[in-house]
């Protein structure tokens, strides 16, 4: 599993954290791959990290995984899984990217297709907007060509063990003699490389799941709760409302704060008396002040932003969003000063 990258759309937020260790709802982007494949029968994975090892460390310990990590001194992506490969024994070997964010399923199209008798399977998924991001294919003559399409490589592979110095070229060989099973995935993927694409997470993690109320939590006079999450241990004010929304453990609500339209608010954050957040996602024990307006946002870890501070998200040049909006982007641990007017797309 491929975990070292740069997460270059996501400077200078990456700068501080890796970005499959960020958390979306309560659980760090790398936790969908790892669970993914653990539960249709993938025991045990070599992990390639950089210099923040321990952060993802740190998400393989809580998921309870047998798991080496191997950290990577070769360039670029071939040489992230060459030397990974050097803890890898065995026919074949599953590679996959720990920035995929999507559901089990995902996965069990993957090792269903390896029933089929072919050395490889390659995953595909449909994508509409930001194709020149994406490693993209098309199918001439049945068989796979890597150009200019919508239909993009979808992060899980099965593979055989033979050496190879570019993998596109590889799938593209594989598929020329015939050695190649592919499926196209068209449920929920994500491939986490831009702030548009943690908002639009949010979204799919949420859209559907209904309310569900920890028995801990702390719900005060007046409350609204609509088609939410909300975790032991959070603290909700008076009048406050929660709607299409995640409040992680620990977490506090302000009195008559707004948390609307798929936002989430990770463990031990808070939002102040009269703020409202939409579409955005709040870092651990990150702080948003009283009355502070935040839309289309990502706030990372211990960042604080102080009251009556007002993200403008219109209009934002997402490079993958489906909207033309994009508000800020807050690295962990930044400050961001009361009353500030913060324009779209701006980052710190």
């Amino acid at each position: 599993m491929l975990s070292a990258g740069r997460g270059e759309g996501l400077l200078p937020y990456t700068l501080h954290v890796q970005k499959e260790a960020i958390r979306i709802t309560g659980r760090a982007v790398i936790s969908f791959p790892v669970l993914g494949l653990k539960a249709v029968g993938v025991n045990e994975f070599v992990v390639v990290v950089n210099e923040r090892a321990s952060q993802i460390e740190e998400v393989l310990e809580e998921l309870d995984v047998s798991y080496e990590t191997v950290t990577q001194t070769s360039p670029g992506l071939i040489g992230a899984i060459k030397d990974g490969l050097r803890k890898v024994s065995g026919d074949r070997y599953v590679l996959a990217f720990g920035d995929i964010v999507a559901p089990t399923e995902f996965y069990r199209g993957l090792m269903d297709n390896s029933t089929y008798g072919k050395e490889a399977v390659i995953s595909m998924v449909p994508v509409s907007k930001g194709e020149q991001t994406y490693g993209t294919m098309t199918f001439e003559g049945g068989q796979i060509k890597i150009g200019k399409s919508s239909l993009a490589l979808g992060g899980a592979y099965i593979l055989p063990r033979v050496e190879f110095d570019d993998l596109y070229a590889f799938i593209e060989q594989l598929s020329r003699e015939g050695k190649v099973s592919f499926f196209v995935w068209s449920g929920m993927w994500l491939d986490i490389g831009y702030p548009e694409d943690l908002i639009m997470a949010i979204r799919e993690l949420l859209e559907g799941r209904g309310s569900v109320i920890g028995k801990e939590a702390k719900l005060k006079q007046g409350v609204v709760v609509e088609n939410s999450v909300i975790e032991d241990g959070a603290t909700i004010e008076n009048y406050a409302v929660i709607k299409n929304s995640y409040v992680g453990r620990d977490a506090y609500v302000g009195d008559f704060a707004l948390v609307r339209s798929f936002s989430s608010l990770e463990e031990g954050s808070s939002a102040g008396a009269y703020a409202e957040i939409a579409h955005s996602l709040i870092g651990r024990r990150a702080k948003v002040g009283s009355k502070a307006y935040l839309s289309y946002t990502v706030v990372g870890d211990n960042a604080d932003v102080g009251s009556a501070v007002i993200t403008i998200s219109y209009p934002g040049r997402p490079v993958r969003g489906k909207e033309a909006k994009l508000g800020a982007l807050i690295s962990p641990g930044q400050r961001v000063e009361h009353g500030r007017i913060l324009q779209a797309g701006f980052r710190a």
